[in-house]
C-alpha cells in the first residue's frame, strides 16, 4: 500500500473518533473502549530490552496495551497511541504468543487463556506502518506545544542571540564591538 493511501485510510480512521479536547490519554481510552464495547486496560510494564515498546492485548472480553514505563511520559503516550492504532484498525498478527510470555507480560491472567484468544504479538510492516501513521496523525493534531508566533527576549540574552544570528547568517563580523 502506498503512503498516500495509508494516511488517507488513517484519515478515515481517525475521523471516526472522538478526541477530547483538551487532549487526554485515559479519556480517549475511555471513549474508544465505551465505543467497542469492551474496557481497555492500560499496563505500565518493564519489557523486555530487544523486544517491543508497547504490546496491544485482546482478550475475549477486554483490551489491554502493555507499555514500557520505563521510559519518558511523551515516550508512553506515543507507545499507546500506536497500540491504539493496531486496535482501531483491527489487525491481526503473524506470530504467536507463548504462555511464558503471556504469564510474564501478564500475571494476574491465565497464560493458556491469553495464548488461545490473542494467538498473535508480530505485525506485518503494513500493519506497523499504519498504526505508526495513527498514532503520528493523533499526536500531530492534539499537538499542546504549539510554537509562539512572536515572543520577547529577555536583554541578557542579547550576546546568545548574537552567536545564533552568526551562527545562522555568518557576515564578515564575528564578534559584537
Amino acid at each position: 500500500m502506498r503512503l498516500k493511501e495509508v494516511r488517507r485510510r488513517c484519515r478515515k480512521t481517525i475521523s471516526r473518533l472522538d478526541i477530547p479536547e483538551p487532549f487526554d490519554l485515559q479519556e480517549l481510552c475511555r471513549r474508544i473502549a465505551a465505543s467497542r464495547g469492551r474496557p481497555i486496560d492500560l499496563v505500565p510494564t518493564v519489557m523486555p530490552l530487544h523486544g517491543p515498546t508497547g504490546v496491544w492485548i485482546a482478550t475475549s472480553g477486554r483490551d489491554y496495551i502493555l507499555y514500557e514505563q520505563n521510559t519518558v511520559t511523551l515516550h508512553q503516550e506515543h507507545i499507546i497511541v500506536h497500540e491504539l492504532g493496531h486496535l482501531l484498525d483491527d489487525h491481526g498478527g503473524t506470530g504467536l504468543l507463548t504462555s511464558d510470555i503471556a504469564r510474564l507480560l501478564l500475571p494476574d491472567l491465565d497464560g493458556q487463556m491469553v495464548s488461545r484468544v490473542l494467538g498473535r504479538t508480530a505485525y506485518s510492516d503494513e500493519q506497523e506502518l499504519i498504526a505508526e501513521t495513527i498514532a503520528t496523525m493523533i499526536l500531530e493534531a492534539v499537538n499542546r506545544w504549539k510554537p509562539l508566533s512572536e515572543w520577547e527576549a529577555p536583554a541578557s540574552g542579547a550576546g546568545a542571540r548574537h552567536r545564533i544570528h552568526l551562527t545562522v547568517e555568518p557576515s564578515t563580523e564575528r564578534w559584537p564591538q
